[in-house]
């Protein structure tokens, strides 16, 4: 299942004391850096809007976990319910 983080529980849960969103100078691609690691973000990102990590957590699926998730932005367009 696909899991969204906010920033703050991004940054609790990997002891991040900020994010820092970078653009490659070899390949122009957007990457993030936090607490020492790099994370992958949403292409067409944008800065001015919510931002969240998304991630897979189901471990029985490959690739899953924090350390292969996304920065993307917020989307709630399509949100019927929430609790």
């Amino acid at each position: 299942m696909l899991r969204n983080l906010s920033i703050e529980e991004f940054k609790a849960q990997t002891k991040a004391s900020s994010i820092q969103i970078v653009k490659s100078p070899k390949t122009s691609k957007l990457f993030a850096s936090a607490a020492g690691k790099n994370y992958r973000v949403q292409g067409s990102i944008d800065t001015a809007k919510p931002i969240d990590f998304m991630y897979e957590d189901d471990e029985a699926v490959e690739n899953s976990g924090v350390e292969n998730g996304c920065f993307v932005n917020s989307n709630t367009d399509n949100v019927v319910h929430s609790m």
